[in-house]
């Protein structure tokens, strides 16, 4: 398997947000499994040992795909606000990875929690070279989802108090 670190692909803003891709070491371009994150892309990496192994990106790798991981604002540049950026930086994230070499041009997104959340956010910006999106939750997020299907109920109230707070974080108000 073939690891590119610390790739800067830029938001449109200019931002430069951090990937890292893995994917086969011969052959190519590949499909690819896009995955934005909030808690270090680092850690999406390593999740697999703990008993996450939809998060092992050898599994996908061996399939026959790569894997970009990019970190959010606040782990790269930038500061990190829950969803303010979200929509438009995974528009452009998706299409900064349709146009490198290694990529088909044919894109998929997955993750479980804010990982999973988010997609339905740049899915709402319809990016041309997005083809699936892939959200899911965990046990700990029963609020968010129910026999795989996300609870909008449940999660319109956390979503609406993360607002709140950010509303009411110095130096953010109206």
């Amino acid at each position: 398997m073939k690891v590119l670190r610390d790739i800067m692909s830029p938001a449109r803003d200019g931002v430069l947000l951090a990937v890292d891709v893995y994917m086969p070491d011969e052959g190519g371009p590949f499909p690819t499994i896009a995955v934005r994150t909030p808690y270090e892309k680092s850690r999406w990496e390593q999740q697999h040992r703990y008993g996450k192994e939809y998060q092992n990106p050898e599994r996908f790798v061996a399939a026959g795909y790569a894997v970009a991981v990019q970190d959010c604002r606040g782990n790269s540049e930038g500061e990190y606000f829950p969803w303010r950026d979200d929509a438009s930086d995974g528009y452009d994230f998706i299409e900064w990875i349709a146009e490198q070499e290694w990529s088909t041009g044919k894109i998929g997104a997955m993750g479980s929690s804010n990982l999973g959340s988010v997609q339905f956010q740049f899915a709402s910006e319809c990016p041309p070279h997005l083809t699936t999106i892939c959200p899911c939750g965990t046990s700990n997020h029963v609020p968010f989802f129910r026999h795989g299907i996300m609870n909008l109920a449940g999660a319109s109230i956390w979503y609406l108090q993360q607002a709140d707070r950010a509303v009411k974080r110095p130096g953010l108000e109206p």
